[in-house]
């Protein structure tokens, strides 16, 4: 966080794919999303709300053609609400667009709208489980749809570092993978 409002997140993707027929291995992706977050509103007693938007940049490491990177540059706005729940329960409302900055020789162009709902809860001994539904329409794949279902499990060690595990899998459209495996670490400052 930069303050309580402006969110600042870093990522860097590195697959392991077998797209091209063999086994691949490269640093896929490398994000950077800034994230402005409203002051926390009441809808009712229980239920209150934040709106956010921002814009993530994201950086293709890898190579379109062995499976391990987009072969695409690309600028992604978002803006959504963030629903909090009874319970220590979150559920999020977002709609992001995909759209290529700077595409390889090989790639196709990115323009891909993506709407997505977010169930986070939070467990106990400072541990989460997030379900992240992804729902996508690439619109230079004559308006084919995908969807993809990641589950996230993981535990804050101390007050600034955590772990997490994700498992991602394909639930229909047009496949980039059937499934994937990822661990992770969280810094927060």
């Amino acid at each position: 966080m930069l303050n309580p409002r402006i969110k600042l997140i870093y990522e860097l993707h590195f697959w392991d794919s077998d797209l091209s027929g063999s086994s691949e291995s490269d640093f896929e992706s490398a994000h950077l999303k800034g994230i402005y977050i409203s002051k926390p509103r009441r809808l009712t007693n229980k239920i209150g709300y934040k709106i956010a938007a921002g814009v993530e940049l994201i950086a293709n490491l890898g190579d379109f053609s062995d499976g391990t990177g987009s072969g695409a540059h690309i600028v992604a706005p978002f803006g959504g609400v963030a629903w909090s729940l009874p319970r220590d329960n979150t559920l999020i409302t977002l709609g992001q667009y995909f759209g290529s900055v700077h595409v390889d020789s090989d790639a196709n162009d990115v323009n891909i709208t993506a709407l997505r709902v977010i169930w986070l809860k939070q467990l106990p001994h400072r541990m989460w489980f997030r379900l992240d539904d992804k729902f996508q329409i690439n619109h230079e794949l004559r308006e084919s749809t995908s969807n993809t279902v990641e589950l996230q499990l993981g535990k804050m060690i101390n007050r600034k570092f955590g772990l997490y595990a994700d498992l991602l899998y394909q639930t229909g459209g047009y496949q980039q993978y059937d499934w994937g495996l990822g661990i992770g670490a969280r810094f927060m400052y």
